[in-house]
């Protein structure tokens, strides 16, 4: 198991080697992913405030109508729903995971 020259490793230490890898990648794999999700959830919803604060600035600016409509950002969709009973806006998308989500705010 050793080199010709005696300076080599033993195989056992190389499968020792190999499975302290394979459990340090088997542990942080599943923990890059869900930063990854937890990363496009964010973007997401940052997005959606952005709209959302837009609107809002919009209608107190220029006085618009408070009409629902639909907007489309980075390839996604994104409603725009006024309340006026209760004073609020939101806007509602659908996540990369298929749950729809949104965000609110009153208006002031």
């Amino acid at each position: 198991m050793y080199k010709k020259d005696g300076n080599g490793f033993f195989l056992a230490e190389i499968l020792l080697s190999l499975a302290a890898w394979l459990m340090v990648g088997g542990l942080m794999f599943p923990l890059i992913m869900d930063l990854s999700k937890k990363n496009l959830q964010l973007e997401e919803e940052q997005t959606a405030y952005y709209l959302l604060y837009e609107a809002l600035i919009k209608e107190k600016v220029e006085g618009t109508p408070h009409l629902d409509e639909m907007m489309k950002r980075n390839g996604r969709e994104y409603l725009l729903i006024w309340t006026d009973e209760e004073g609020k806006v939101c806007v509602k998308f659908e996540n990369p995971y298929r749950q729809e989500t949104s965000v609110c705010d009153r208006v002031q």
